[in-house]
């Protein structure tokens, strides 16, 4: 007999009202009242398909529903509501049409995104549209600072001691800059330039007027570290208007971005799926116009908690620990004020199928136990995402504690989940593995963690730990912060926002110093002056280490040795016809070789090309046979000067392509980590709505010894399955793909 988690909760509830002792939470009250407040949450209508749930409170609200605490914050019941529209393949003039028809007006657009304004009461109806495929919040920014003497601990000052200052370099930086002006001359060169990208949209009782001169304070550390450096100040908060920043700023030809903010639920670096990944075409295209992007690591290793799926006791809530079902946010005082609270887990992202919930308790003075749901459908639909969040603007608590919880709706699969809450609060359970944040995850970023700059060799509490999400090594290195501003006053600037922006300084300083320097030249120079702190090499807490610039070099470092082998490689599809291979650069490389081969063994059909480092910075897009029975076998080197490294696996691709395109046709990718086989295969069907069932196998499909691992049912054209790390002692993997009731036909690789 199938429970729902709704019904579960209840019988639970009832089996303590009807005489079980009521276990305690703590000293604040009876765990029972918790999960039937939880229940009755669960119990309320769930969001249409395509709309997310604190967009359907507001709607609902808006037709006389009473008021809940899921309203976005700062939205007035009826004004008009500032939402991110991501449109169907071709259909933009038909969304923005029906954006018009029902009220609503387009503020700004970039590829499949518009920002809108809209009634909420048409929200639901907007959802409906087939132009249309979500209907969400927006993603904001958030800066990464806890609201100057890095210089020292920089070293930076040798280097002004020389006569270097940045001159000739432009600096972008991405951010919010109120009261700028007042600094210009003093603070801040006279020459910055400032543009605004910034659309209208409702006040919102948590903009901090600290945070609205964030950037300014940015800026200020900037300029400390490099005076002589042209300032370009983009004002941008969402996504949309981060994308419309990078284009002016590209237009600009600055050399160095800094951006010091993260935008938590932006789609992780590495995972699979076909929501738009607007990191591509921002963080990686400066990278590709050879722009080194500089990102603060993020401040979130105390508020972070990882692990996967566990119920002991069939509750469908997850065990924080054994037998807890709550994670425990401790407050300040008793409310709770300007709080975000988010949960991701491994699915596409785009057609996510494992649907879970994010679920907030707490005990209300008045009315007793009460609780909030976010639960979004996460249904297969294209624009299904693993996402659930909650933000809370204020509300009243007895006990001044929220209680977190995750629940998994009926069918879904155990998932790996990740919880972050951002905003002032004690999380009773915290990993900070695994706690940094877009883009700060991405490889063609400079991640930048803190440590206090009067004791620079201890990693603050809050700094944003690696891995990402595809297991690499992050950050890539640690800078001072708690240090002083004008803006915020002495010692008052803390965080990775403070850290990074020190690093932008540094590298205008090495530009000038290099002018003919690349950006993955300038990031090797400051990688490699760092102090080593934490474990031996590069680690998930300090990266390589503290930077600390010493002398400024007479010209550029000739190379001692061939580089290293590039590490942490791995391969996954990226659209229908290329797939995406990754790593973690090695010091002194100047360009990699990439080698294909039609067999394991590279005894057959073998081809090398020499990629410059600036057009391959961890990232390089590879074919898809575009044969039946196709298969490439990838192999990578690190070279320069003096030669190259040994040549490392990159990963393999192979390809059903029968009778024809229109029929089966899909792709594998494969590669070994760590003792085990990175699995994903894609369903590369150029047909329109042609979904298949894909699966991973361990060994050989339908061979003896083969066995299925991982199933994704109903995978539309353009979207995959996994990645998953298999175990394969046969040294094969393969997959399937099947159309109901035609059959399956299926591809293997081997690994070993």
């Amino acid at each position: 007999m199938k429970w729902s988690l709704t019904a579960l909760l209840v019988a639970l509830a009832v089996g303590v009202v009807l005489g079980r002792e009521p276990t305690g939470v703590g000293s604040q009250g009876p765990e029972d009242g918790l999960r039937m407040a939880l229940a009755r949450a669960l119990e309320a209508a769930r969001p249409p398909a395509k709309l997310d749930s604190a967009l359907y409170a507001l709607s609902r609200a808006a037709f006389g529903a009473p008021a809940s605490p899921l309203v976005p914050q700062g939205v007035a019941v009826g004004g008009p509501v500032q939402v991110e529209v991501e449109t169907a393949p071709g259909q933009t003039e038909a969304a923005q049409a029906a954006i018009a028809r029902l009220g609503g007006s387009v503020q700004s657009s970039y590829g499949p995104l518009l920002q809108a304004l809209l009634p909420p009461a048409a929200l639901e109806a907007l959802a409906a549209e087939r132009s249309v495929l979500a209907v969400r919040r927006p993603l904001r920014a958030r800066p990464q600072a806890i609201v100057s003497e890095g210089l020292s601990v920089l070293g930076a000052s040798s280097w002004q001691q020389a006569g270097l200052s940045g001159r000739g370099v432009k600096v972008g930086i991405i951010d919010a800059f109120a009261d700028y002006q007042s600094l210009l001359g003093s603070e801040l060169p006279a020459n910055t330039v400032f543009r605004n990208f910034t659309a209208p949209r409702s006040p919102d009782p948590c903009d901090s007027p600290q945070l609205a001169k964030h950037g300014t304070a940015v800026a200020e550390l900037v300029a400390d570290v490099a005076p002589g450096a042209q300032l370009f100040l983009a004002q941008a908060s969402n996504s949309v208007e981060l994308a419309q920043a990078v284009d002016w700023l590209l237009e600009q030809g600055v050399h160095v971005i800094n951006f010091s903010a993260v935008f938590p639920g932006a789609r992780p670096y590495g995972s699979a799926g076909t929501s738009p990944d607007f990191f591509v075409e921002t963080v990686d295209r400066a990278a590709r116009a050879g722009v080194l992007w500089v990102n603060s690591a993020g401040n979130s290793a105390d508020s972070h908690w990882a692990g996967n799926w566990r119920d002991s006791d069939g509750d469908r809530l997850l065990d924080f620990a054994p037998g807890d079902p709550f994670n425990d946010l401790r407050l300040r005082s008793t409310r709770a004020s300007c709080l975000a609270i988010l949960l991701l887990w491994d699915d596409a992202w785009g057609g996510a199928c494992q649907d879970y919930s994010l679920l907030v308790g707490y005990f209300d003075p008045v009315r007793g136990p009460q609780a909030i749901a976010s639960d979004d459908r996460q249904d297969c639909s294209p624009g299904a995402v693993p996402r659930e969040g909650v933000e809370i603007t204020s509300l009243d608590t007895a006990d001044g504690r929220l209680y977190i919880a995750i629940g998994q709706r009926a069918g879904a699969q155990p998932r790996r989940l990740h919880l972050f809450v951002f905003g002032v609060g004690g999380l009773q359970y915290t990993v900070p593995s695994g706690s940094v944040l877009p883009p700060a995850d991405r490889p063609t970023t400079l991640a930048v963690g803190a440590v206090p700059v009067s004791t620079p060799n201890n990693i603050e509490f809050f700094s944003s730990q690696g891995p990402t999400w595809d297991g690499r090594v992050k950050p890539d290195l640690v800078a001072p912060d708690r240090v002083s501003t004008v803006t915020y006053g002495p010692g008052g600037f803390a965080g990775t926002s403070a850290s990074a922006p020190q690093v932008a300084g540094a590298a205008a300083l090495v530009k000038e110093a290099n002018p003919g320097w690349s950006a993955p030249q300038l990031r090797q120079f400051l990688e490699s002056r760092t102090v080593d702190l934490g474990a031996p090499g590069k680690d998930n807490v300090y990266g390589w280490g503290r930077l600390s610039l010493g002398q400024p070099p007479a010209s550029a470092p000739p190379p001692m040795a061939p580089p290293g082998p590039p590490r942490l490689v791995s391969i996954q599809p990226f659209d229908s016809v290329q797939a995406l291979v990754t790593w973690e650069q090695p010091s002194q490389a100047a360009r990699y070789r990439l080698c294909a081969a039609l067999d394991f063994d590279f005894t057959f059909g073998v081809s090398c090309r020499d990629i410059p480092m600036a057009d391959a910075p961890g990232a390089l897009l590879v074919g898809v046979p575009w044969w039946d029975l196709g298969t490439v076998y990838y192999r990578l080197q690190a070279c320069n000067d003096l030669g190259c490294s040994s040549p490392v696996p990159a990963g393999a691709v192979a390809r059903r392509l029968w009778l024809g395109p229109n029929d089966w046709n899909f792709y594998l990718t494969a590669i070994g980590v760590f003792g085990l086989v990175r699995t994903a295969a894609w369903n590369a069907s150029p047909v329109p709505g042609k979904v298949s069932d894909l699966a991973l196998w361990t060994g050989i499909a339908n061979f003896s010894g083969g066995q299925t691992v991982h199933t994704c049912n109903g995978v539309p054209p353009g979207q995959g399955c996994g990645p998953r790390d298999l175990e394969s002692p046969s040294g094969f993997v393969s997959a399937t793909q099947g159309f109901p009731p035609f059959g399956a036909i299926g591809v293997a690789l081997r690994v070993r």
